[in-house]
């Protein structure tokens, strides 16, 4: 929570481009990156590895160990998430 915060703050406008800037297009971009990723699900389980792919309402994710790069021998399984099972992404570094 923020205090002090008051009438000088402002509200996001309700543009076009802020209407697409969502989860599922910030998942996307770790997903082109293939960047490796620590992924916390609403229900509190911990995954980690590398998003494949990105649909309209869920991510495929390759789970692979966090020191891992994303590589089919080091891939343990692949994961339909929902994107609204997603309470947190958090970015590996290599």
């Amino acid at each position: 929570a923020v205090q002090g915060a008051g009438q000088h703050s402002a509200t996001a406008s309700d543009t076009p481009v802020t209407r697409r800037l969502d989860l599922r297009h910030a998942v996307r971009g770790l997903a082109r990156d293939r960047s490796p990723l620590q992924v916390l699900l609403t229900s509190g389980e911990l995954l980690t590895g590398t998003f494949d792919r990105v649909g309209s309402d869920f991510a495929e994710l390759a789970e692979h160990l966090a020191g891992d790069a994303r590589r089919p021998g080091e891939v343990r399984a692949v994961r339909l998430v929902s994107l609204s099972g997603i309470a947190a992404v958090r970015t590996l570094l290599p």
